[in-house]
């Protein structure tokens, strides 16, 4: 597992933490751990990650270009087609 150490800890014991639980992580810090994390992944770990996020997480704009990855809607062409409705 990946973590971080210095100003912005991600992980104590067994349990990570998440970013968005730290106030001031810079979006620079999160990058680098994502790329940390991204790195140790198997190909087939990436792929279960993108369709668990899209499960998820689908709805947010941030989910997109997995969306599109996939062949799926996009908020905006969910959007495009509600307004022509």
């Amino acid at each position: 597992m990946s973590y971080i150490r210095g100003k912005f800890y991600t992980y104590k014991g067994d349990k990570m933490y998440m970013f968005g639980h730290l106030k001031g992580v810079p979006e620079k810090v999160v990058d680098e751990f994502v790329v940390m994390r991204f790195a140790q992944m198997t190909k087939k770990q990436i792929k279960v990650a993108e369709k668990r996020a899209i499960k998820k997480h689908r709805g947010n704009f941030s989910c997109d270009p997995l969306c599109k990855k996939y062949g799926l809607k996009t908020i905006m062409d969910m959007i495009n087609i509600d307004d022509h409705d």
